[in-house]
């Protein structure tokens, strides 16, 4: 949420009802929208805006370790001049072995950064306006909007079926 825009938030018993909300206000342009649902809700995820991908990171991380592992590998024996066994310095294919290794690693790590950012943890202090009902069995849209279009997105959520509408 920038400075001056204040969020407003709508809790709704079915995820139907919260889908349409969502829906409404992407088409009327609100764009800083954030959902809450207890579970996985297919159409509700839909209508929110997308994230990079989970695999796009793993993707990034496995390229670049193996990159790393072989810069690491043939330079190391380059610099140092290790000759084993009668081969040249830089014999690639023994090297793979470090490069798969260092691909698993990135790859991994890269994974686990996706997800972190992903699911935007660690958050510190929860949103404000925040109801503990949205962790047990209620559906949650928030909108971060200008002071001038509060009554507006209020005035949505109510209509599509908020039991509540909070506003910070």
């Amino acid at each position: 949420m920038t400075t001056g825009q204040r969020r407003v938030l709508g809790i709704f018993a079915e995820p139907a009802q919260a889908v349409a909300a969502l829906r409404e206000l992407r088409e009327r342009g609100f764009a800083d929208i954030e959902a809450y649902s207890p579970v996985p809700v297919q159409e509700l995820l839909e209508q929110l805006p997308g994230k990079p991908p989970v695999r796009y990171f793993a993707l990034l991380g496995g390229i670049l370790g193996f990159a790393g592992g072989m810069a690491l590998s043939v330079l190391t024996s380059l610099i140092y001049n290790l000759v084993v066994g009668g081969k040249a310095p830089a014999a690639w294919i023994p090297y793979l072995i470090i490069s798969f290794e260092s691909t698993v690693l990135l790859g991994g790590l890269g994974t686990l950064l996706g997800l972190l950012l992903g699911a935007r943890l660690p958050r510190r202090n929860p949103p404000q306006p925040w109801d503990p009902r949205l962790s047990e069995d209620r559906y949650g849209v928030a909108v971060d909007c200008n002071p001038e279009a509060i009554e507006l997105a209020a005035r949505i959520l109510a209509d599509h079926g908020a039991e509540d509408v909070l506003r910070a």
